[in-house]
């Protein structure tokens, strides 16, 4: 039996791009894969098929996966830093 068929698939949901947010964080997966931004702009962006790798990947290496699928529409506000 392979690591990924061992591995639970929990996205699940209609919309065809989808992001990576980190609940915990408030924070989305960035656009390179490794470390996070508040920024939309600069997150990662995918299809399903491609965060169940990524989370594959990462859970190989050992490392946490706090990462949940967001629709690309469910936009999350950024908090304001406060600067004028």
């Amino acid at each position: 039996m392979s690591i990924s068929s061992s591995l639970p698939t929990p996205f699940e949901g209609t919309a065809p791009m989808q992001r990576l947010w980190n609940p915990q964080t408030g924070c989305y997966l960035h656009l390179s894969g490794h470390g996070e931004t508040k920024d939309e702009t600069y997150s990662w962006l995918g299809y399903k098929y491609q965060a169940n790798n990524l989370r594959i990947q990462t859970l190989k290496r050992g490392d946490p996966w706090p990462y949940t699928l967001q629709s690309r529409e469910d936009y999350v506000p950024v908090k304001e830093w406060g600067g004028a």
